[in-house]
């Protein structure tokens, strides 16, 4: 019997065999470029050592007055000072310096940097101690919301638009703090199991599985598999290439930050296997399974190895076929994702394979507008779903914007002729969270599928639109899933004894809560991991017989311990890759004390000086617990 299946492109039919038939359901758009745009601002109450104090009788300066274009600093008078100092020693900060704003409120130093929730706190006992003051908030440190430069980006609405999109953008700056080096063991890859695969300009060569469709070949080489009227018995109807494999791969993979084309989900932290199973006439059944096994057993030479399967086919009118359970069963048994595109059919799910195979995520489309895509399959069978795009307006830039390959150019110049387009069906939401999933895998290797699974669905986000008939537990929201796997970094605690001179750092909040045997809490250091992730290294922590505490990434430095120094453990991770939300934490030593000082702040003493010796960079922290 013969079983009728799409893959997620319409409307043409792509035909596994003669015994089997997968379609792919997709619409082809034309392209529409458009230039990306720079950045939005996020605010964010971390830590910050300001306030901003707004007085009910301040006036705002009005412009034509501010002919000095600088920043003054102006007082506030004698009265409301000793007002704010007091409240503030009685809190445990020391008021330092003001200034004017422009909008007549003043900005108050606090005399250290401090988490947000305690000044958010000092701010509300200023503002009930005194009638006079119209507002007290935190000076909130802001930070730019950095967007790829590929030209094409702002296009590619499913990765940043609010209502329809999952949230992609502000993912991108943890994966660039924590993204795995490209020979890394744990860097997981995705396969897809499709058409094979085109150079592409904007892509890296994938690893290279079978070619199911040409045996002589050596590589999953996509030729095509446009076919002619009546070339194929299952599928007499003539179709276009569809370059279904080069489309679903650039959704997943396509480089960002090259200044060209477009980005994708994960183009930080994921590697591509691709094989070749369907052509002009489609694919066997045998070939798919066999597929599946075959990615699910590779391994490159860096120890690799495949932790998500990407089939972007969806079929009507059966059950899933015993030899892709299977495969699938087994997949997921070895710790592999499956993820299934749910089908175009405008049906339930559970007529579509393999979407409906036991274990299998099946991923349902949604519009520009977090509707159910018109075109997707629905039910109870669905486990989220995912940006697939749809053409209700009729403007083809409501489409998923991807890779793709232009068959004119090379048949006229002979080059690569790299190209895009918006193509639409739920072939291209299942690369969508493929993606999420494999990058989960890259910033925990230990998860199992069925955690990955329940960490997508429960930080999916309710569809804004409609879907009634169902589609799973919501949208795929890449932030929210990836947040879940880096642990907040805890602040590094500064103590100092008075009568030691000593200087103590801890991430534990309780070791010396309250000045323990005479610790004084002086201020936060930076933050640091309580645990590892990639791009991350450990802080040890070293206790000298003299009390000294020095605090080094380099475990060579002082081994397990020596000339009176004893080792007690690590202290907490810190970065190893610099970025817009980290900073140096600065070490000095002054023989004189035989003591070591750590700061953030370079200025405290920069290359020494009060008889401090400067020795380097301790290590890098965090400027914050999570990064905006």
């Amino acid at each position: 019997m013969k079983r009728h299946f799409t893959f997620a492109m319409f409307a043409s039919q792509w035909p596994l065999a003669p015994t089997l038939v997968l379609v792919f359901a997709l619409f082809i758009s034309g392209l529409h470029a458009a230039h990306a745009q720079g950045a939005g601002v996020n605010a964010d109450l971390k830590i910050t050592d300001r306030l901003i104090v707004k007085y009910r009788d301040d006036i705002a300066t009005p412009p034509l007055a501010r002919t000095d274009r600088r920043i003054v600093m102006a007082p506030v008078n004698d009265q409301r000072r000793r007002t704010l100092e007091s409240r503030m020693r009685e809190s445990g900060f020391a008021m330092g310096d003001a200034k004017s704003t422009s909008f007549g409120a003043h900005v108050v130093h606090i005399g250290r940097m401090a988490r947000g929730d305690d000044v958010a706190r000092l701010a509300d006992r200023l503002k009930a101690s005194d009638p006079d003051i119209e507002y007290a908030v935190p000076d909130r440190f802001v930070y730019l919301a950095t967007m790829p430069n590929d030209p094409m980006f702002k296009s590619q609405w499913p990765l940043y638009e609010q209502v329809g999109g999952i949230a992609a953008a502000p993912a991108w700056n943890l994966m660039a703090q924590f993204a795995r080096a490209a020979t890394d063991p744990d860097l997981p890859i995705v396969a897809i199991v499709d058409t094979g695969y085109r150079p592409h300009v904007d892509q890296d060569l994938p690893e290279f599985g079978k070619n199911y469709i040409n045996a002589e070949a050596t590589s999953p080489l996509d030729t095509g598999d446009m076919r002619l009227a009546g070339q194929c018995p299952n599928v007499p109807a003539p179709q276009a290439n569809s370059w279904h494999g080069l489309a679903v791969q650039g959704v997943i993979s396509a480089r960002a930050y090259n200044g060209i084309g477009i980005a994708s989900v994960a183009s930080q932290g994921v590697k591509i296997y691709q094989s070749r199973v369907f052509g002009p006439c489609g694919g066997y059944l045998s070939d798919y399974a066999s597929a599946i096994r075959d990615a699910v057993d590779y391994r490159n030479r860096n120890g690799q190895r495949v932790r998500v399967i990407n089939l972007s086919q969806g079929g009507t009118g059966g059950a899933c076929e015993l030899p892709v359970q299977t495969e699938i069963s087994r997949a997921l048994s070895l710790g592999v994702v499956v993820v299934a595109s749910a089908g175009n059919g405008r049906t339930d799910v559970s007529a579509s394979s393999p979407a409906n195979c036991v274990g299998a995520v099946a991923v349902a489309a949604t519009d520009r507008w977090g509707s159910r895509a018109a075109y997707s399959n629905y039910g109870s069978g669905i486990t989220l779903s995912a940006p697939g795009g749809d053409d209700y307006t009729g403007a083809t830039s409501d489409g998923v914007l991807t890779t793709w390959f232009n068959v004119q150019d090379y048949e006229t110049t002979g080059t690569m002729a790299s190209d895009y387009a918006y193509v639409r069906g739920t072939s291209f939401s299942a690369p969508h969270v493929s993606a999420a999933a494999a990058l989960l895998f890259s910033l925990n290797p230990k998860l199992t599928p069925a955690k990955v699974i329940d960490i997508l669905t429960s930080t999916a986000r309710p569809l804004p639109g409609m879907c009634p008939e169902g589609c799973g537990a919501g949208i795929l929201d890449l932030d929210r899933a990836l947040q879940s796997q880096v642990p907040a970094a805890a602040a590094l605690l500064h103590y100092y004894k008075p009568r030691t001179a000593a200087h103590y750092y801890t991430i534990n909040g309780s070791e010396l809560r309250g000045g323990a045997d005479g610790w004084r809490f002086e201020n936060i250091a930076g933050f640091l991991l309580p645990r590892p992730l990639a791009n991350t290294q450990p802080l040890y922590r070293y206790h000298h017989r003299n009390g000294d505490y020095l605090y080094t990434a380099r475990r060579d430095e002082l081994g397990d311990g020596r000339d009176g120094w004893r080792y007690e453990g690590v202290t907490g991770y810190c970065p190893t890759v610099a970025g817009p939300h980290t900073q140096k934490l600065y070490r000095y030593y002054q023989r004189h004390l035989g003591r070591h000082f750590y700061t953030v702040r370079w200025n405290d003493l920069r290359d020494g000086k009060y008889g401090w010796t400067y020795e380097g960079v301790a290590c890098l922290t965090f400027t914050s617990p999570r990064m905006p």
